[in-house]
Protein backbone atom coordinates (compact mmCIF):
# COMPACT_ATOMS: atom_id res chain seq x y z
CA UNK A 1 0.00 0.00 0.00
CA UNK A 2 1.40 3.42 -0.80
CA UNK A 3 1.46 6.12 1.85
CA UNK A 4 3.61 8.93 0.47
CA UNK A 5 1.35 11.09 -2.13
CA UNK A 6 2.81 11.98 -5.48
CA UNK A 7 1.41 15.47 -5.48
CA UNK A 8 4.50 18.09 -5.09
CA UNK A 9 5.36 19.68 -1.87
CA UNK A 10 5.17 23.45 -4.04
CA UNK A 11 1.15 22.33 -4.32
CA UNK A 12 0.77 21.27 -0.72
CA UNK A 13 2.40 24.97 0.52
CA UNK A 14 0.29 26.75 -1.71
CA UNK A 15 -3.19 25.07 -0.42
CA UNK A 16 -1.97 24.97 3.19
CA UNK A 17 -1.44 29.22 2.61
CA UNK A 18 -4.13 29.56 0.63
CA UNK A 19 -6.96 27.95 2.63
CA UNK A 20 -5.52 30.76 5.79
CA UNK A 21 -5.39 33.65 3.26
CA UNK A 22 -8.63 32.98 1.52
CA UNK A 23 -10.89 32.01 5.09
CA UNK A 24 -8.85 35.45 6.85
CA UNK A 25 -9.88 37.55 3.78
CA UNK A 26 -13.51 36.54 4.22
CA UNK A 27 -13.68 37.39 7.70
CA UNK A 28 -11.98 40.47 6.93
CA UNK A 29 -14.72 41.23 4.62
CA UNK A 30 -17.35 40.12 7.29
CA UNK A 31 -18.73 37.96 4.95
CA UNK A 32 -20.84 34.47 5.35
CA UNK A 33 -20.01 31.02 5.00
CA UNK A 34 -16.09 32.03 5.03
CA UNK A 35 -14.91 28.66 5.19
CA UNK A 36 -16.51 27.66 1.84
CA UNK A 37 -13.72 30.29 0.38
CA UNK A 38 -10.91 27.89 1.90
CA UNK A 39 -12.54 25.11 -0.19
CA UNK A 40 -12.79 26.71 -3.70
CA UNK A 41 -9.03 27.35 -2.56
CA UNK A 42 -8.58 23.45 -2.17
CA UNK A 43 -10.14 22.84 -5.37
CA UNK A 44 -8.70 25.61 -7.67
CA UNK A 45 -5.04 24.94 -7.59
CA UNK A 46 -4.03 22.08 -9.59
CA UNK A 47 -0.69 20.65 -10.73
CA UNK A 48 0.21 23.37 -13.19
CA UNK A 49 -0.82 27.03 -13.65
CA UNK A 50 -2.67 26.48 -17.16
CA UNK A 51 -4.71 24.12 -15.72
CA UNK A 52 -5.28 26.38 -12.29
CA UNK A 53 -5.80 29.73 -14.55
CA UNK A 54 -8.49 27.07 -16.46
CA UNK A 55 -10.62 25.85 -13.71
CA UNK A 56 -11.16 29.24 -12.06
CA UNK A 57 -12.66 30.15 -15.80
CA UNK A 58 -14.61 27.54 -15.61
CA UNK A 59 -15.46 28.24 -11.79
CA UNK A 60 -16.79 31.81 -12.45
CA UNK A 61 -18.64 30.22 -15.48
CA UNK A 62 -20.41 27.38 -13.20
CA UNK A 63 -21.28 30.14 -11.16
CA UNK A 64 -23.08 32.53 -13.63
CA UNK A 65 -24.95 29.30 -14.37
CA UNK A 66 -25.65 28.11 -10.58
CA UNK A 67 -26.99 31.56 -9.76
CA UNK A 68 -29.06 31.39 -12.99
CA UNK A 69 -30.67 28.05 -12.06
CA UNK A 70 -30.97 28.81 -8.60
CA UNK A 71 -33.10 32.11 -9.03
CA UNK A 72 -35.53 29.90 -11.41
CA UNK A 73 -35.68 26.57 -9.30
CA UNK A 74 -36.08 28.28 -6.15
CA UNK A 75 -38.63 30.75 -7.32
CA UNK A 76 -40.84 28.49 -9.04
CA UNK A 77 -40.57 25.36 -6.12
CA UNK A 78 -39.77 27.52 -3.22
CA UNK A 79 -36.63 27.13 -0.74
CA UNK A 80 -36.89 23.38 -0.02
CA UNK A 81 -35.03 20.16 -0.28
CA UNK A 82 -36.84 19.30 -3.14
CA UNK A 83 -36.00 22.60 -4.55
CA UNK A 84 -32.58 22.13 -4.15
CA UNK A 85 -32.76 18.94 -5.29
CA UNK A 86 -34.14 19.64 -8.72
CA UNK A 87 -31.42 22.29 -9.13
CA UNK A 88 -28.78 20.01 -8.39
CA UNK A 89 -30.05 17.62 -11.10
CA UNK A 90 -30.24 20.45 -13.21
CA UNK A 91 -26.94 22.08 -12.41
CA UNK A 92 -24.99 18.42 -12.82
CA UNK A 93 -26.45 17.94 -15.95
CA UNK A 94 -26.23 21.04 -17.55
CA UNK A 95 -22.48 21.58 -15.84
CA UNK A 96 -21.53 17.73 -17.79
CA UNK A 97 -22.83 18.46 -20.85
CA UNK A 98 -20.93 21.70 -21.04
CA UNK A 99 -17.40 20.09 -19.62
CA UNK A 100 -17.62 22.12 -16.42
CA UNK A 101 -17.50 19.07 -13.95
CA UNK A 102 -14.07 21.34 -12.01
CA UNK A 103 -16.46 24.29 -11.47
CA UNK A 104 -19.65 22.05 -10.19
CA UNK A 105 -18.97 20.96 -6.27
CA UNK A 106 -18.05 24.14 -5.19
CA UNK A 107 -20.65 26.29 -6.59
CA UNK A 108 -23.17 23.53 -5.44
CA UNK A 109 -21.99 24.36 -2.32
CA UNK A 110 -22.20 28.20 -2.40
CA UNK A 111 -26.30 27.33 -3.51
CA UNK A 112 -26.86 25.28 -0.38
CA UNK A 113 -25.77 29.17 1.31
CA UNK A 114 -28.81 30.39 -0.50
CA UNK A 115 -31.42 27.74 0.28
CA UNK A 116 -30.12 27.56 4.08
CA UNK A 117 -31.04 31.84 3.74
CA UNK A 118 -34.43 30.97 2.27
CA UNK A 119 -34.34 34.40 0.41
CA UNK A 120 -32.86 35.49 -3.24
CA UNK A 121 -31.77 39.17 -2.40
CA UNK A 122 -28.46 40.84 -4.23
CA UNK A 123 -26.76 40.46 -0.89
CA UNK A 124 -26.46 37.24 -0.82
CA UNK A 125 -25.20 36.81 -4.14
CA UNK A 126 -22.70 39.50 -3.30
CA UNK A 127 -21.62 37.49 -0.45
CA UNK A 128 -21.41 34.03 -2.30
CA UNK A 129 -19.35 35.99 -5.64
CA UNK A 130 -17.17 37.05 -3.11
CA UNK A 131 -16.62 33.81 -1.05
CA UNK A 132 -16.12 32.41 -5.18
CA UNK A 133 -13.38 35.36 -6.06
CA UNK A 134 -11.68 35.24 -3.05
CA UNK A 135 -11.35 31.43 -3.02
CA UNK A 136 -10.62 31.20 -7.07
CA UNK A 137 -7.99 34.53 -6.87
CA UNK A 138 -5.84 33.66 -3.73
CA UNK A 139 -5.30 29.58 -5.19
CA UNK A 140 -4.37 31.59 -8.56
CA UNK A 141 -2.23 34.27 -7.44
CA UNK A 142 -0.74 31.55 -5.04
CA UNK A 143 -0.13 29.35 -8.06
CA UNK A 144 1.65 31.81 -10.21
CA UNK A 145 4.03 33.82 -7.22
CA UNK A 146 5.60 30.49 -5.94
CA UNK A 147 8.14 29.71 -7.92
CA UNK A 148 9.06 26.02 -9.71
CA UNK A 149 11.27 23.91 -9.12
CA UNK A 150 14.06 23.89 -11.74
CA UNK A 151 13.15 21.31 -14.90
CA UNK A 152 16.42 20.82 -17.20
CA UNK A 153 15.04 19.75 -20.67
CA UNK A 154 18.33 20.71 -22.05
CA UNK A 155 19.32 17.89 -19.64
CA UNK A 156 16.80 15.61 -21.20
CA UNK A 157 16.96 16.37 -24.77
CA UNK A 158 21.16 16.12 -24.70
CA UNK A 159 20.57 12.28 -23.26
CA UNK A 160 17.94 11.53 -26.17
CA UNK A 161 20.69 13.25 -28.49
CA UNK A 162 23.42 10.79 -27.24
CA UNK A 163 21.57 7.61 -26.91
CA UNK A 164 20.29 8.33 -30.92
CA UNK A 165 24.15 8.29 -31.53
CA UNK A 166 25.09 5.41 -29.43
CA UNK A 167 22.01 3.46 -30.81
CA UNK A 168 23.51 4.08 -34.47
CA UNK A 169 27.25 3.46 -33.17
CA UNK A 170 26.02 0.11 -31.88
CA UNK A 171 24.01 -1.16 -35.03
CA UNK A 172 26.95 -0.12 -37.23
CA UNK A 173 28.80 -2.75 -34.90
CA UNK A 174 26.40 -5.50 -35.39
CA UNK A 175 26.05 -4.61 -39.32
CA UNK A 176 29.86 -6.23 -39.70
CA UNK A 177 29.60 -9.05 -37.90
CA UNK A 178 28.61 -12.10 -39.90
CA UNK A 179 26.56 -15.01 -38.76
CA UNK A 180 28.66 -18.24 -38.29
CA UNK A 181 29.50 -20.34 -34.78
CA UNK A 182 31.91 -18.32 -32.94
CA UNK A 183 29.67 -14.99 -34.11
CA UNK A 184 26.50 -16.61 -32.75
CA UNK A 185 26.83 -15.51 -29.37
CA UNK A 186 28.39 -12.46 -29.70
CA UNK A 187 25.68 -11.29 -32.02
CA UNK A 188 23.10 -12.46 -29.73
CA UNK A 189 24.49 -10.32 -26.92
CA UNK A 190 24.73 -7.07 -29.43
CA UNK A 191 20.81 -7.96 -30.75
CA UNK A 192 19.76 -7.49 -26.65
CA UNK A 193 22.08 -4.70 -25.82
CA UNK A 194 20.53 -2.77 -28.86
CA UNK A 195 17.06 -3.75 -28.10
CA UNK A 196 17.41 -2.24 -24.82
CA UNK A 197 18.89 0.71 -26.08
CA UNK A 198 16.18 1.14 -27.95
CA UNK A 199 13.58 0.56 -25.24
CA UNK A 200 15.35 3.15 -23.22
CA UNK A 201 15.42 5.96 -25.84
CA UNK A 202 12.09 5.34 -26.01
CA UNK A 203 10.92 5.71 -22.65
CA UNK A 204 13.61 9.00 -22.36
CA UNK A 205 11.51 10.57 -25.16
CA UNK A 206 8.05 9.70 -23.32
CA UNK A 207 9.73 11.48 -19.73
CA UNK A 208 10.89 14.04 -22.28
CA UNK A 209 7.55 15.30 -23.75
CA UNK A 210 6.01 15.10 -20.10
CA UNK A 211 8.40 16.96 -18.72
CA UNK A 212 7.74 19.54 -22.05
CA UNK A 213 4.51 19.83 -21.46
CA UNK A 214 4.44 20.54 -17.52
CA UNK A 215 6.84 23.40 -18.35
CA UNK A 216 4.69 24.60 -21.24
CA UNK A 217 1.58 24.82 -19.01
CA UNK A 218 3.62 26.39 -16.33
CA UNK A 219 5.16 29.04 -18.40
CA UNK A 220 2.63 30.73 -20.29
CA UNK A 221 4.45 33.46 -22.10
CA UNK A 222 7.13 30.62 -23.45
CA UNK A 223 6.71 28.97 -26.70
CA UNK A 224 7.58 25.03 -27.32
CA UNK A 225 6.87 24.62 -30.12
CA UNK A 226 10.23 23.95 -31.88
CA UNK A 227 11.29 21.67 -28.52
CA UNK A 228 7.87 19.71 -29.22
CA UNK A 229 8.67 19.71 -32.94
CA UNK A 230 11.91 18.64 -32.49
CA UNK A 231 10.89 16.24 -30.06
CA UNK A 232 8.66 14.70 -32.27
CA UNK A 233 11.12 14.10 -35.55
CA UNK A 234 13.14 11.89 -32.91
CA UNK A 235 9.92 10.08 -32.46
CA UNK A 236 9.61 9.31 -35.59
CA UNK A 237 13.46 8.69 -36.28
CA UNK A 238 13.13 6.21 -33.16
CA UNK A 239 10.49 4.10 -34.60
CA UNK A 240 12.98 4.08 -38.04
CA UNK A 241 16.31 2.59 -35.83
CA UNK A 242 13.44 -0.11 -34.54
CA UNK A 243 12.98 -0.84 -37.96
CA UNK A 244 16.74 -0.78 -38.93
CA UNK A 245 17.23 -3.01 -36.23
CA UNK A 246 14.71 -5.57 -36.99
CA UNK A 247 16.40 -5.41 -40.63
CA UNK A 248 19.78 -5.76 -39.04
CA UNK A 249 19.44 -8.10 -35.99
CA UNK A 250 18.76 -11.62 -37.60
CA UNK A 251 20.47 -11.36 -40.77
CA UNK A 252 23.49 -12.67 -42.54
CA UNK A 253 25.74 -10.00 -44.72
CA UNK A 254 28.30 -10.43 -47.53
CA UNK A 255 27.98 -8.10 -50.02
CA UNK A 256 29.59 -5.43 -52.22
CA UNK A 257 27.67 -2.70 -50.40
CA UNK A 258 28.26 -3.90 -46.54
CA UNK A 259 31.61 -1.33 -46.69
CA UNK A 260 29.54 1.47 -47.59
CA UNK A 261 26.20 1.19 -45.57
CA UNK A 262 28.44 1.21 -42.33
CA UNK A 263 30.55 4.28 -43.66
CA UNK A 264 27.23 5.59 -43.84
CA UNK A 265 26.16 4.10 -40.48
CA UNK A 266 29.27 5.91 -39.48
CA UNK A 267 28.86 9.20 -40.30
CA UNK A 268 25.29 9.59 -39.92
CA UNK A 269 25.86 9.00 -36.00
CA UNK A 270 27.55 12.95 -36.50
CA UNK A 271 26.07 13.79 -39.45
CA UNK A 272 22.32 14.20 -37.67
CA UNK A 273 23.71 16.89 -35.57
CA UNK A 274 25.27 18.90 -38.77
CA UNK A 275 22.43 19.97 -41.00
CA UNK A 276 25.36 21.03 -43.54
CA UNK A 277 26.40 17.12 -43.57
CA UNK A 278 23.18 16.20 -44.39
CA UNK A 279 22.62 16.63 -48.00
CA UNK A 280 25.85 15.41 -48.85
CA UNK A 281 25.00 12.19 -46.91
CA UNK A 282 21.76 11.50 -48.71
CA UNK A 283 23.63 11.98 -52.36
CA UNK A 284 26.25 9.30 -51.09
CA UNK A 285 23.18 6.84 -49.68
CA UNK A 286 21.50 7.82 -53.33
CA UNK A 287 25.07 6.44 -55.35
CA UNK A 288 24.81 3.48 -53.27
CA UNK A 289 20.72 2.69 -54.24
CA UNK A 290 21.39 3.61 -57.87
CA UNK A 291 23.99 1.33 -57.80
CA UNK A 292 21.97 -1.66 -56.10
CA UNK A 293 19.79 -1.57 -58.41
CA UNK A 294 22.02 -1.87 -61.57
CA UNK A 295 23.58 -4.86 -59.94
CA UNK A 296 22.47 -8.16 -61.54
CA UNK A 297 19.41 -9.71 -60.11
CA UNK A 298 19.80 -12.44 -57.31
CA UNK A 299 20.25 -15.83 -58.49
CA UNK A 300 19.60 -17.84 -55.42
CA UNK A 301 17.27 -17.76 -52.23
CA UNK A 302 19.80 -16.79 -49.84
CA UNK A 303 21.09 -13.62 -52.78
CA UNK A 304 17.47 -12.51 -52.75
CA UNK A 305 16.82 -12.54 -48.90
CA UNK A 306 20.20 -10.38 -48.86
CA UNK A 307 19.31 -7.90 -51.24
CA UNK A 308 15.96 -7.68 -49.88
CA UNK A 309 17.17 -7.11 -46.65
CA UNK A 310 19.84 -4.97 -47.74
CA UNK A 311 17.47 -2.85 -49.51
CA UNK A 312 14.80 -2.58 -46.38
CA UNK A 313 18.35 -1.23 -44.31
CA UNK A 314 19.05 1.64 -46.71
CA UNK A 315 15.28 2.62 -47.29
CA UNK A 316 15.67 2.90 -42.89
CA UNK A 317 18.72 5.33 -43.58
CA UNK A 318 17.01 7.08 -46.17
CA UNK A 319 14.38 7.72 -43.99
CA UNK A 320 16.41 8.70 -41.11
CA UNK A 321 18.04 11.17 -43.67
CA UNK A 322 14.75 12.82 -44.84
CA UNK A 323 13.24 12.79 -41.24
CA UNK A 324 15.82 15.64 -40.33
CA UNK A 325 15.58 17.37 -43.66
CA UNK A 326 12.15 17.90 -43.44
CA UNK A 327 12.51 19.16 -39.65
CA UNK A 328 15.04 21.63 -40.59
CA UNK A 329 13.07 22.71 -44.16
CA UNK A 330 10.18 23.67 -42.03
CA UNK A 331 12.09 25.01 -39.21
CA UNK A 332 13.87 27.03 -41.87
CA UNK A 333 10.21 28.10 -43.15
CA UNK A 334 8.91 28.42 -39.87
CA UNK A 335 11.68 31.41 -39.19
CA UNK A 336 11.29 33.05 -42.34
Amino acid sequence: MKFKSDVPSRIIVEIAIGVMLSILLAELLSLKNTSSAGITTILTIQMTRKETIKDSMIRLIAFILMISLTFIVFKAIGFTAYGYAIFLALYVIIGLYFNMRSGLSSNAVLASHILAEGVFSVEIVQNEFLIMLIGAGVGVLLNIIIPLKHIPLEYYHEKIERDLHNILKMISKRFIYDKGEEQDLKICAMNHDIKEEIKRLQYQLDQYYEKIVYVEDNYLNKDFKDRKKHLEMRRKQAEILQSLWYNVSDASFVGKQNDDIVRIMEKLQYDLYHPEELSRLKEDLDCIIELFHKEDSATTKEEFQYRANLLMIINNLDALIIEKMNYLKDKKEGNN
